[in-house]
């Protein structure tokens, strides 16, 4: 009689109702000789790593952005450095104002009229650069009292004073400086028959009557507000059209007239230059003639002719030609007219 066996084989070789869990473990992998640990990868191959594109192009990035902030950094570092460094020594103080610079006047006297911005300037400028001249002089108040340019002033217009003016002073002036050449505007400052005479109050007078010098000519009181106010005016207005240098001529009274007034270029130019500052030019306009024509002569009487740069001598000559020839060699400022 056969024992009972505790197992039967009546459900040999059939499957399990569940799948199998878990994953297969190697023990043995780890005692392997080589230099691939097989534990971590079972199959044998080497593992790639996958590279994430838009990591490294962030890391990029951050790196170009480092590199310009710390750019940025030392050039806003040395522009401060720079100007806030000691500057240059200079042996001579620098200052663009016009005022405190040393003017060489080399100048040709030229009528209003050819101030027309045109054909008749540039044949002017033709003319004057061809002569060797550096400068062209123009009156913008003449020794009568008539005004040279096309002024806007109710004062000149009122006493009417305007007479062959200047059609075009500003695109003028615009291009006299464009060519390299210095504009030099000219006022007579108290001889003026036009404005004595139109308005008494400002004008010199004798014993009731208007001063008349031998020539004719009346003059304007130095002492009178009105007087500055007219000749600060025609500075003002020229400056606005470009004019910076001003030659003030009859600047004194006749002597006969006495000491008591104070007339001159030194009190003229300190007020002007008190409301002007920097900004204009001024220098004193002497009027002498040459009537010499040889050139030992005329040498013999330009030699007392100063060199000061706030002195300028307009000049009328018998030779022109040869006085200039003796004045480019020296260092006097000239007007030739």
């Amino acid at each position: 009689m056969k024992r009972k066996r505790f197992y039967n084989n009546k459900k040999r070789n059939d499957k399990w109702t569940e799948e199998p869990q878990g994953r297969k473990i190697s023990f043995a992998d780890k005692y392997t000789d080589g230099e691939t640990n097989e534990l971590l990868n079972p199959k044998g191959r080497k593992r790639t790593r996958r590279i994430d594109g838009r990591k490294v192009l962030r890391n990029a990035i951050i790196v170009v952005l480092c590199f310009a902030i710390v750019s940025l950094g030392y050039i806003i570092m040395d522009v401060h450095i720079m100007r806030n460094s000691m500057p240059e020594e200079r042996e001579e103080p620098v200052n663009n104002g016009v005022a405190l610079v040393d003017i060489s006047i080399r100048a040709k006297d030229v009528h209003p009229l050819s101030f027309d911005g045109g054909t008749m300037l540039n044949s002017v400028l033709q003319e004057t650069a061809g002569a060797g001249y550096a400068s062209i002089a123009f009156d913008l108040k003449r020794d009568d009292g008539t005004i040279g340019y096309q002024s806007a002033l109710a004062t000149i217009e009122a006493y009417g004073a305007i007479s062959s003016p200047a059609s075009d002073l500003k695109g003028s002036v615009d291009i006299i400086v464009q060519n390299d050449s210095l504009p030099v505007g000219r006022i007579s400052v108290y001889r003026d028959n036009i404005a004595a005479r139109a308005d008494e109050a400002n004008a010199i007078t004798v014993n009731g009557s208007l001063y008349q010098d031998e020539d004719g000519f009346l003059y304007l009181n130095p002492d009178s507000e009105g007087t500055y106010n007219y000749i600060k005016s025609i500075v003002e207005e020229a400056r606005g059209l470009g004019v910076t240098v001003f030659a003030l001529s009859n600047c004194n009274l006749p002597e006969e007239l006495g000491d008591g007034y104070s007339d001159g270029f030194e009190n003229l130019s300190q007020r002007l230059y008190n409301d002007f500052g920097d900004e204009v030019k001024l220098v004193e306009a002497i009027d002498v003639e040459i009537n010499s024509a040889d050139y030992e002569s005329i040498e013999s009487e330009i030699y007392p002719f100063s060199t000061d740069k706030n002195k300028v001598y307009r000049i009328t000559a018998k030779r022109p030609d040869r006085v200039k020839t003796v004045l480019d060699k020296s260092d006097i400022n000239y007007i030739m007219v």
